[in-house]
């Protein structure tokens, strides 16, 4: 009995000391992995940021726009003109190249719209706001950061940038005879962008005159400002001026002979908008109307002092009232817009017309 306790007792001392060899590889096979995917996942944003250059790329693209995401829904940032020479990462985000519009601030611009520069040799990151950001309005800007200066000019459609590192002890410099791309411009939902143009419009004009009250179609041909920073800043509001191209028909109905004349109208509106998408709107406003007219009319066969002659009068007449106006205005490009629109003029008597506009972004 003493003997199987003695040797069970040797046992049980040697017993924890070999039963926990076997599980070291274990133990290594278990934490080895996640230790190497937990140093791979740390260290590679730093290696992705070290692979990133930049280099420069042409615009080639008649509508090349810049967006805040990779994404063409999403906030429009600018639009860059062609031949415009910017500076793109090499590392595309799907159908996106990253580009730097100035220092510190970089967007989106689609892969169709810029072609690299063939032998371009890579930019460094700090030394790109002479290709890519604005030159300033006395065609020079110069920026120290972090022991680097950085030196931009232009004269002549020519940019030259210069970057100097007191760290490194060395200097850079590059120089590029292409244009200064000018900064793209803000591009904004139709209703909150001004736009000017020229209107065509058509109204059924009416006029007590004669003794009758007739009407007749005109032409009128002016001038439309539309937009949030029109006469009250903040409101959407419109101003127009309109001018007939002739007198109304119905004089020279009347009369027998040939009339002249012009109608003036001027008015100014306050507008509530409705966008229904980010390029198209629907609109309907009042305000304010004055119209000045002046005709010169002759009367065949009047007798004075018992002749008969031609008689000749000016009739002028100038009127204040309202005009109210609805309708729908669609942008086709980033500056230029369609307004279809129908008025109706209240003055002494009340008629309506209808007018198209084109418009620009200004």
């Amino acid at each position: 009995m003493s003997g199987r306790f003695a040797a069970s007792k040797r046992l049980s001392k040697g017993s924890p000391k070999h039963a926990f060899l076997p599980a070291l590889p274990g133990l290594f096979l278990c934490f080895f992995p996640r230790l190497f995917l937990w140093l791979f996942l740390w260290l590679w944003p730093f290696a992705a940021k070290a692979a990133e250059t930049w280099i420069k790329a042409r615009v080639v693209g008649s509508n090349a726009l810049v967006y805040k995401e990779a994404d063409f829904d999403s906030r429009q940032l600018g639009q860059y003109r062609v031949g415009v020479v910017v500076v793109v990462s090499t590392q595309s985000k799907g159908a996106f190249y990253p580009v730097k519009i100035r220092e510190g601030v970089v967007g989106f611009i689609s892969d169709v719209d810029v072609v690299p520069l063939k032998g371009a040799s890579p930019e460094l990151p700090n030394a790109v706001s002479g290709t890519a950001a604005p030159a300033t309005s006395r065609g020079g800007a110069s920026r120290a950061k972090g022991g680097a200066q950085v030196g931009a000019s232009s004269v002549g459609g020519a940019a030259a940038t210069g970057v100097t590192s007191a760290a490194r002890g060395g200097s850079v410099g590059t120089s590029a005879a292409a244009e200064a791309p000018r900064p793209p411009r803000p591009i904004h939902s139709v209703e909150k962008t001004d736009f000017w143009g020229i209107e065509l419009a058509s109204i059924r004009f009416r006029e007590d005159t004669m003794g009758m009250r007739p009407s007749t179609a005109m032409t009128f041909l002016g001038y439309k400002a539309t937009g949030p920073h029109i006469v009250v800043n903040g409101m959407n509001t419109t101003f127009n001026a309109l001018i007939s191209l002739g007198p109304p028909r119905y004089y020279e109905q009347a009369t027998g002979n040939s009339a002249d004349g012009f109608i003036l109208f001027l008015d100014f509106l306050m507008e509530y908008t409705v966008p229904a998408t980010r390029n198209t709107m629907s609109f309907f406003g009042f305000g304010p109307l004055y119209k000045y007219s002046k005709f010169d009319v002759t009367l065949a066969n009047v007798l004075v002092n018992g002749k008969f002659i031609n008689q000749s009068y000016s009739l002028e007449d100038m009127t204040l009232g309202a005009i109210f106006n609805a309708g729908l205005s669609h942008r086709l490009t980033p500056r230029f817009a369609l307004r279809l629109e129908f008025e109706y003029y209240w003055e002494k008597l009340q008629y309506y017309g209808f007018s198209l506009t084109t418009q620009f972004a200004f």
